[in-house]
């Protein structure tokens, strides 16, 4: 028997909130563009001698003020979608401290800016734990296991390192083809090159999911087993038909991803026979609704956000279930 999720959130409750973050972003940008004048002349973009201290110091300020809004914005947008959700006719319980947060968030996003965004992952894993362990469902406890340390690793191995050996390989092969007048292969190593990129983001982001769906509810834990091999290449595939049709199969590679990963996600207990996850797809009525949704969202140049966040949300939260 399948037991669906079911979402019921306004747009009006994250007006606030997302308003927040849009004025952010915009006033982030103009600050960045300033910024570039300090260290810059209008003619040839050099250096101002003894002006580089002083930019790194309003990028990081600019940074700091950014990054604080933003999370700031996030703790009542998490508030009101998990109020809204329920599972099993039982609506979720949340309650959070917001001084708490607010000065977890201060003291994080200052040392991710201090440290050129390596203590990120920790952040992340540290405000990911305490949305978890705010929330309740029939009196049972959420709680986040995932490391800061392993997604630093995942980040580093699966997109960094990879990205600099490709880009390391494509220039040396450049190199001899310049020197050998080996130019028709040229196609080839740009053909490999985005392949390359492709799997090592697909690995990525499969990786990424298994590290965020890893929870404790209770005695049972909530974990996603997709194969690493098998998920990269599936992940891999959707990604590599989104750049054949130039974005436009995009929406239907992020539902069907969902899918796979829901589909390989369990609810495990000792003792118990594990329970399996699903995702309920309507693939063309699907993608025809995302489509329109983004493109409200452009043409609005954002102010549309509240509503698609909302409206995208409640119709695919809806299609979650637990059970066969």
């Amino acid at each position: 028997m399948r037991k669906f999720f079911s979402l019921n959130l306004s747009a009006r409750t994250l007006l606030r909130p997302v308003a927040a973050i849009l004025l952010a972003t915009v006033l982030f940008c103009q600050g960045m563009l300033a910024a570039a004048n300090i260290i810059a002349t209008d003619s040839a973009m050099t250096v101002v001698d003894g002006h580089l201290a002083l930019y790194l110091l309003v990028c990081g300020a600019l940074c700091f003020a950014y990054g604080f809004v933003v999370l700031w914005a996030m703790l009542p947008i998490m508030e009101q979608t998990i109020r809204a959700l329920s599972y099993d006719d039982a609506p979720f319980e949340v309650e959070y401290n917001r001084g708490e947060y607010l000065r977890k968030v201060a003291g994080g996003v200052a040392l991710s800016v201090v440290t050129f965004g390596i203590y990120a992952p920790w952040l992340l894993a540290k405000l990911l734990r305490y949305f978890a362990e705010g929330v309740s469902h029939k009196f049972y406890l959420l709680s986040f296991r995932g490391k800061g340390m392993r997604l630093l690793a995942i980040v580093v191995l699966t997109s960094i390192v990879p990205s600099l050996v490709i880009g390391l390989v494509a220039g040396l092969v450049a190199g001899s083809m310049a020197q050998l007048d080996m130019m028709s292969f040229a196609p080839l190593v740009g053909l490999l090159s985005l392949l390359g990129g492709l799997f090592f983001a697909a690995m990525s982001l499969g990786l990424m999911y298994q590290w965020y769906v890893n929870l404790t509810y209770g005695d049972k834990v909530v974990v996603c087993r997709q194969p690493l091999w098998g998920g990269s290449l599936y992940i891999m595939g959707q990604l590599l038909l989104t750049v054949l049709t130039v974005g436009l199969y995009g929406p239907m590679a992020v539902l069907r991803t969902m899918r796979y990963v829901a589909h390989h996600t369990t609810i495990e207990a000792e003792g118990q026979k594990p329970l399996t996850m699903g995702f309920r797809l309507r693939p063309w009525s699907d993608w025809g609704y995302l489509w329109l949704q983004t493109l409200l969202l452009v043409v609005t140049f954002g102010l549309y956000l509240p509503w698609y966040y909302a409206k995208v949300m409640n119709r695919f939260t809806s299609r979650l279930y637990v059970g066969q």
